[in-house]
């Protein structure tokens, strides 16, 4: 089996100012692949099958595996390595730049003043608890909900759309849950 990767929207469409990006990964046994350090938007490290390694900038190293999801945020910078025996299925969820300050304020300002400027934003810089969590339910549906799309080679942009901004929604609540 070779290695596969595949992107939705399509990698060339993906400057992080505008659009938001998924990520599939299917790494065959004894293959090894490394993603250089680099800065990244706010993105959810899922792996679905073995483990994949993340190493911060400050540090912190997390072991991605079937059991959680690692929530990076925007402008953290950090390098990923796979290096399995066993096949590896890896899912990544990267968010285009201000995505989360756009969820925060839809929940935050009321409908009028949406209508009256829909690019109203809360000046808030949106930050999460970088770490693994456990997979559970509220999070991990909305995490789903990106695989089908991925498999069938495709998904409408506007579909696409509602997933990320369901699954900004769901982090909050579950960040405000753990507090």
């Amino acid at each position: 089996m070779a290695l596969v990767t595949k992107f939705l929207p399509a990698l060339g469409d993906w400057p992080p100012e505008f659009c938001s990006l998924t990520q599939w990964t299917r790494v065959p046994p004894s293959f090894t692949v490394e993603y250089p350090a680099h800065t990244g938007p706010l993105s959810i490290k899922c792996t679905l099958e073995g483990e994949e390694t993340c190493e911060t900038e400050d540090g912190q190293t997390f072991v991605v595996n079937a059991n959680d999801y690692l929530v990076l945020n925007e402008s953290e910078r950090y390098a990923f390595c796979i290096d399995s025996l066993a096949d590896v299925e890896s899912f990544c969820i990267f968010y285009r730049l201000g995505l989360a300050e756009e969820v925060v304020s839809a929940l935050n300002l009321s409908a009028e003043t949406l209508l009256e400027d829909p690019t109203l934003r809360i000046d808030q810089h949106i930050q999460f608890f970088q770490k693994l969590y456990p997979h559970g339910n509220m999070v991990t549906p909305q995490v789903q909900k990106f695989r089908s799309p991925i498999a069938e080679n495709g998904a409408a942009e506007a579909e696409l759309e509602e997933h990320y901004h369901l699954l900004v929604e769901s982090l909050l609540h579950n960040q405000i849950a753990i507090r």
